[in-house]
């Protein structure tokens, strides 16, 4: 009697098994993988298994957005952006490294030349925000700047809804990726995803995408976000 030889199990679906051993509540979606819970519990899991860590981790700010032009998240504060972050347990988690806000946190980050700059008032009038965002990464590259409007209601590519309070632009997220020299096809993991922003990049510029979030409201919000996007393409929202 002839016998086969079971099929190989792909890395990546490896890793989500994994991953899911320990977080259960997951969903996925294409070549993403969303994750329910505390991301600290499985960073050993992503080591040497994932090509890139691109994440806007809360900046130990807490930023709670304000009632002003009917903010649709005013009152809303981030998980963990209460206290000090410490972003040493992500380093050295996977080749390549990009970390936002990081000039909040940056005296416990090693020295590097490759900042990113995200110039988002581009010669507008400055409001009580930042004229821009700062990332650090773990690149030897030259410093690179990115201009693009994002101001309120006021942004570029994007005027669909919002989706959380501090959403980064998807272009960004895409734009530095891109910058950092991350492969079509890479396993990108974001263990603060938010609602899912550098996910959402990862299915539009063909990389795949692990992704961990604590709060349920966002881990929802990703979860329709990708979903649509996965559903519909890039029709109606980035």
């Amino acid at each position: 009697m002839l016998t086969h030889a079971s099929t190989p199990i792909p890395p990546f679906d490896r890793l989500i098994a994994a991953i899911a051993a320990v977080l259960p509540d997951h969903v996925r979606i294409g070549d993403a993988a969303l994750f329910l819970g505390d991301s600290s519990l499985v960073l050993e899991i992503l080591r040497t298994q994932i090509d890139a860590l691109i994440s806007d981790p809360p900046y130990g700010i807490a930023y709670v957005p304000g009632a002003g032009a009917q903010h649709k998240f005013a009152g809303v504060a981030i998980a963990g952006d209460d206290r000090p972050f410490d972003p040493r347990p992500l380093l050295g988690l996977a080749p390549i490294t990009c970390l936002w806000g990081a000039n909040h946190y940056a005296s416990r980050l090693p020295d590097s030349p490759g900042w990113l700059v995200w110039d988002k008032r581009i010669g507008k009038l400055r409001t009580h925000q930042a004229d821009g965002e700062l990332a650090w990464t773990n690149s030897r590259r030259p410093a690179r700047v990115k201009n693009l409007l994002w101001s309120g209601a006021a942004r570029t590519g994007e005027r669909g809804e919002h989706w959380h309070p501090t959403q980064k632009s998807t272009a960004i997220m895409a734009w530095c990726m891109k910058e950092l020299g991350v492969p079509r096809g890479a396993v990108v993991a974001d263990p603060y995803m938010g609602s899912g922003t550098t996910g959402l990049a990862c299915l539009k510029t063909g990389r795949r995408f692990i992704g961990i979030e604590l709060e349920r409201r966002w881990f929802d919000a990703a979860c329709e976000r990708l979903a649509l996007w996965q559903d519909q393409g890039d029709l109606f929202l980035s």
